[in-house]
């Protein structure tokens, strides 16, 4: 993960103006380096949500109804980590989601910047970036099993995926699928 030139200074200038917030900024995937189409795929969608998110200068006060959270690009003081209680060790994946749902739960400020960036690249294919939502769902069924009112508190709409994203999802998760996609040039 690499910070912009400013990044570290919007952060200081954040908690200057909320010393007991939480803040999130945008970790985004380098252009250039974007070799696979998953990665280019993921720029393509940086780019467009930053359009339709953007609100100016201001960072977005976070909420249940608006829930967005990052580790990539975070900054909070010491005494609010302790205050949210840390991470939750037990979980493989899915700590900082579960981390922004505590601090939520215990009234501390939250916010999310686009305009604090930082550039976080990983090399990320489709077989890898697959088994990282498989890792990434399961622990959300495992965080929502002890909490389930983070559920409630997110789904107020009980919104669930359509048929046809049921099917999609379905054909993603199995290995021969993705091993083809990956390896195929009819894609």
């Amino acid at each position: 993960i690499i910070p912009s030139a400013n990044c570290i200074e919007k952060h200081i200038a954040h908690h200057q103006l909320y010393p007991d917030s939480l803040l999130s900024g945008a970790a985004n995937t380098d252009e250039s380096n974007a070799v696979s189409d998953v990665e280019q795929y993921k720029v393509y969608m940086e780019k467009f949500w930053r359009t339709i998110s953007s609100n100016g200068t201001q960072a977005l006060e976070v909420n249940f109804d608006n829930f967005i959270i990052t580790t990539a690009n975070m900054s909070m003081t010491k005494a609010t980590f302790k205050k949210i209680g840390g991470f939750d060790e037990t979980l493989r994946d899915g700590y900082d989601y579960e981390f922004g749902l505590r601090a939520l739960e215990k009234n501390i400020a939250s916010y999310f910047d686009l305009n604090i960036e930082t550039i976080h690249n990983d090399r990320i294919t489709l077989r890898y970036y697959a088994k990282r939502q498989k890792c990434y769902m399961e622990s959300k069924k495992i965080i929502f099993k002890k909490k389930p009112v983070y559920q409630e508190l997110l789904n107020k709409e009980n919104k669930r995926p359509s048929f046809v994203k049921k099917i999609i999802y379905k054909i993603l998760r199995n290995n021969r699928v993705v091993d083809f996609i990956e390896t195929s040039e009819l894609f």
